[in-house]
């Protein structure tokens, strides 16, 4: 809480590795190989505070940074300054974390006594000439907002990431959301963004299938354009439809004119990403 974020969980972390650590050196085993023993390897799994870890490989992460450390060398090298018993030696640390990120569910949070739900929302709006307005409720202090969400509704609906116009922490535009702490701008906005593209191509199919004199199910949708199953010849880019739907002209009955949708995520479960650090020190 000094020359970090204050966040608790460095201090809570040195605290496991160093009980770890102890352990082994108690049992005489490996360090790793303690840690390795006490990975949770069945999934999903329910832990003693009632939350539940849906999915985890921690072997995989502590395998691929073994691979990268070399440790056999590094272990050798420190046998052999002890040996000679050289001023500068070698210190060997790891750390095989686990966290609770994407903070969220509004149900879990409730139950703790937060003072807000976990949810967040996005809304995307297309222009008349087909250029895209994404409205968002996190706001980046470094993650990249403007890029990375850009590149979810690039790939979903198939438009040019310089089309793409990310709106952030403004009140006076983007009314919902909870913002951007506990990890949770991918994970629970960037979610609900994707939501609120698959709204877009649901309203998108209507205009085309209508316009195409084809049933919704008959078109196939891919890099931002429908096509007619069996006859790609017949097709509309999503830029095409997004002007018929503000000029709606010639939209089907009962279909309000736009191509904008929100979507609100509130996730079942929070996100539990893994690592394996280590840290070699003379």
């Amino acid at each position: 809480t000094d020359a970090y974020r204050g966040a608790g969980r460095p201090e809570a972390t040195y605290v496991l590795e160093r009980t770890m650590d102890a352990l082994a050196d108690e049992l005489g085993i490996d360090p790793i190989e303690l840690r390795r023993r006490n990975f949770i390897e069945e999934f999903p799994h329910t832990m003693a505070s009632g939350l539940t870890i849906d999915a985890g490989d921690y072997h995989a992460s502590l395998d691929r940074l073994l691979e990268i450390l070399d440790l056999a060398a590094i272990r050798a090298e420190q046998e052999s300054r002890r040996a000679n018993e050289e001023p500068k030696q070698i210190g060997v640390g790891f750390s095989t974390y686990n966290e609770m990120c994407g903070l969220a569910p509004s149900r879990i949070l409730g139950a703790v006594r937060y003072a807000v739900g976990g949810w967040d929302s996005a809304t995307i709006r297309f222009q008349p000439l087909g250029s895209v307005q994404a409205v968002i409720g996190t706001s980046p202090h470094g993650q990249s907002h403007e890029t990375t969400f850009a590149q979810i509704i690039a790939d979903s609906l198939g438009v040019d990431m310089d089309s793409i116009e990310v709106v952030h922490g403004d009140t006076a535009v983007s009314q919902l959301g909870m913002d951007t702490y506990g990890s949770r701008s991918l994970t629970v906005g960037g979610i609900a963004l994707w939501h609120a593209c698959e709204k877009i191509v649901d309203k998108a199919r209507r205009i085309a299938a209508h316009q195409l004199e084809v049933a919704d199910d008959d078109l196939e949708f891919a890099d931002g354009t429908f096509s007619v199953k069996g006859s790609p010849d017949r097709s509309m880019d999503i830029a095409a439809i997004a002007f018929q739907a503000h000029s709606a002209h010639n939209l089907p009955d009962g279909l309000e004119p736009g191509l904008e949708e929100t979507a609100v995520f509130d996730p079942p479960n929070f996100s539990w990403p893994a690592g394996a650090h280590a840290a070699v020190v003379e």
